[in-house]
Protein backbone atom coordinates (compact mmCIF):
# COMPACT_ATOMS: atom_id res chain seq x y z
CA UNK A 1 0.00 0.00 0.00
CA UNK A 2 2.84 2.33 1.11
CA UNK A 3 4.79 1.99 -2.18
CA UNK A 4 1.83 2.50 -4.78
CA UNK A 5 0.75 5.56 -2.67
CA UNK A 6 4.51 6.37 -3.13
CA UNK A 7 4.95 5.51 -6.89
CA UNK A 8 1.38 7.93 -6.84
CA UNK A 9 2.98 10.93 -5.11
CA UNK A 10 6.09 10.77 -7.09
CA UNK A 11 4.16 10.34 -10.37
CA UNK A 12 2.19 13.75 -9.68
CA UNK A 13 5.25 15.32 -9.06
CA UNK A 14 6.73 14.77 -11.93
CA UNK A 15 3.96 15.34 -14.10
CA UNK A 16 3.25 19.27 -12.39
CA UNK A 17 7.18 19.39 -12.83
CA UNK A 18 7.47 18.66 -16.43
CA UNK A 19 3.48 21.13 -16.68
CA UNK A 20 5.72 23.50 -15.23
CA UNK A 21 8.39 23.88 -17.60
CA UNK A 22 6.60 23.55 -20.89
CA UNK A 23 4.16 26.32 -19.70
CA UNK A 24 5.49 28.59 -17.40
CA UNK A 25 9.46 29.41 -18.49
CA UNK A 26 10.58 30.05 -21.73
CA UNK A 27 14.10 30.98 -22.69
CA UNK A 28 15.70 32.14 -25.68
CA UNK A 29 19.80 32.64 -26.78
CA UNK A 30 20.06 35.73 -24.08
CA UNK A 31 16.98 36.23 -22.14
CA UNK A 32 15.12 33.70 -19.64
CA UNK A 33 10.90 33.94 -19.13
CA UNK A 34 9.49 32.83 -16.07
CA UNK A 35 5.85 32.66 -14.52
CA UNK A 36 4.87 33.01 -18.41
CA UNK A 37 0.99 32.86 -18.78
CA UNK A 38 -1.94 33.32 -20.94
CA UNK A 39 -5.31 34.38 -20.86
CA UNK A 40 -8.15 35.06 -23.17
CA UNK A 41 -10.38 38.03 -20.81
CA UNK A 42 -12.41 40.32 -22.82
CA UNK A 43 -12.02 38.70 -26.43
CA UNK A 44 -8.03 40.15 -25.75
CA UNK A 45 -5.21 37.72 -25.36
CA UNK A 46 -3.36 38.72 -21.87
CA UNK A 47 0.19 37.46 -21.25
CA UNK A 48 2.04 37.93 -18.21
CA UNK A 49 5.66 36.55 -16.98
CA UNK A 50 8.98 38.08 -16.12
CA UNK A 51 12.50 38.30 -17.56
CA UNK A 52 14.53 36.38 -15.29
CA UNK A 53 17.42 36.17 -16.37
CA UNK A 54 19.91 38.00 -19.32
CA UNK A 55 22.12 40.97 -20.47
CA UNK A 56 20.69 44.59 -19.46
CA UNK A 57 19.01 46.53 -22.37
CA UNK A 58 17.35 49.50 -22.23
CA UNK A 59 14.42 48.25 -24.22
CA UNK A 60 13.81 44.83 -25.30
CA UNK A 61 11.43 44.04 -27.90
CA UNK A 62 9.61 40.34 -27.39
CA UNK A 63 7.51 38.61 -29.78
CA UNK A 64 5.57 35.43 -28.21
CA UNK A 65 4.26 32.84 -30.45
CA UNK A 66 1.00 31.33 -27.94
CA UNK A 67 -1.10 28.89 -29.02
CA UNK A 68 -4.66 27.59 -28.03
CA UNK A 69 -6.04 24.36 -27.85
CA UNK A 70 -7.99 24.43 -31.03
CA UNK A 71 -4.26 24.25 -32.67
CA UNK A 72 -4.34 28.12 -33.92
CA UNK A 73 -1.26 30.81 -33.15
CA UNK A 74 -1.13 33.80 -32.52
CA UNK A 75 2.30 36.59 -32.03
CA UNK A 76 2.05 38.81 -28.97
CA UNK A 77 4.92 41.61 -29.56
CA UNK A 78 5.88 43.72 -25.93
CA UNK A 79 8.44 46.26 -25.25
CA UNK A 80 9.80 46.26 -21.27
CA UNK A 81 12.06 48.57 -20.34
CA UNK A 82 15.40 48.34 -18.19
CA UNK A 83 15.51 44.31 -18.50
CA UNK A 84 18.76 43.00 -16.88
CA UNK A 85 18.11 44.87 -13.76
CA UNK A 86 16.34 41.73 -12.12
CA UNK A 87 12.99 40.65 -12.86
CA UNK A 88 11.04 42.87 -14.87
CA UNK A 89 7.33 41.99 -15.67
CA UNK A 90 6.32 40.97 -18.59
CA UNK A 91 2.57 42.06 -20.34
CA UNK A 92 0.98 42.29 -23.71
CA UNK A 93 -1.99 41.87 -24.76
CA UNK A 94 -3.96 41.45 -28.29
CA UNK A 95 -7.51 41.04 -29.38
CA UNK A 96 -8.20 37.81 -30.13
CA UNK A 97 -10.87 36.84 -33.15
CA UNK A 98 -10.44 33.10 -33.11
CA UNK A 99 -12.54 30.17 -31.86
CA UNK A 100 -13.10 30.72 -28.04
CA UNK A 101 -10.48 27.95 -26.77
CA UNK A 102 -10.34 26.96 -23.30
CA UNK A 103 -7.06 27.08 -22.74
CA UNK A 104 -3.34 29.17 -24.39
CA UNK A 105 0.12 28.67 -23.93
CA UNK A 106 3.60 30.22 -24.52
CA UNK A 107 5.45 27.96 -27.09
CA UNK A 108 8.26 30.37 -28.22
CA UNK A 109 9.98 33.23 -27.69
CA UNK A 110 12.03 35.58 -29.68
CA UNK A 111 13.75 38.92 -28.55
CA UNK A 112 15.67 42.07 -29.77
CA UNK A 113 17.27 44.33 -28.02
CA UNK A 114 16.57 47.97 -29.33
CA UNK A 115 18.46 50.21 -27.10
Amino acid sequence: MKTIFFTLVLFLVISSLDTFARTNTLMDKQYIFTNVNVVLSNNHLVLGGRVSGGPYCKTLKAKFIVQNSHGETRVITTYIEDVGRGGQIVSGRVREYGKNAESWDALQVSTYCIQ
